[in-house]
């Protein structure tokens, strides 16, 4: 059984144990779930429901900081006196073997400003991402192979 889920429906009878029925109440029965299921490993790994939560909240703080950078780099473009662009299509090699890691990475990339995830290499190791301007296509390369490809991976994988 997935462990999202089991963790839910230990929030559930948490909720009816209590007999209390409140979102801070579902949300502590959330807690003491993940808290308990973390302390077992997941079935054929060795890692753990708590590590994957962090590495959930390590993303979402990464991809929060990453959205805002890139805010700021899109302002300073439209708003500075350089108004030399210089757009690429880059193919960034990727590592995700799951269409869900290689959905939500291309959907981590559209959403970040300033890039469009094109396609998805019909060999499936690499994603196509256009990006309104950049310095060089091996610093945009690195920079989603490090930051938001692992971090994926981390998760999904």
């Amino acid at each position: 059984m997935n462990r999202v889920f089991s963790n839910v429906l230990l929030a559930l009878a948490w909720v009816l144990m209590t007999a209390t029925i409140s979102v801070e109440n579902f949300i502590a029965g959330l807690v003491f779930g993940a808290l308990m299921i973390s302390l077992l490993p997941a079935k054929g790994t060795k890692k753990r429901y708590g590590w994957k939560l962090l590495y959930v909240l390590s993303f979402l703080g990464y991809f929060a900081v990453e959205v805002v950078k890139a805010n700021v780099r899109l302002i300073r473009f439209v708003l500075g006196p350089n108004t030399t662009m210089r757009p690429a299509i880059v193919r960034v090699p990727v590592d995700l073997k799951s269409d869900l890691a290689l959905t939500v990475l291309a959907n981590v990339l559209t959403l970040t400003p300033g890039t469009l995830s094109l396609d998805i290499a019909e060999s499936r190791d690499a994603i196509f991402v256009h990006v309104i301007d950049t310095e060089s296509a091996e610093a945009l390369r690195r920079e989603v192979t490090e930051g938001f490809a692992r971090r994926v991976k981390e998760i999904l994988e």
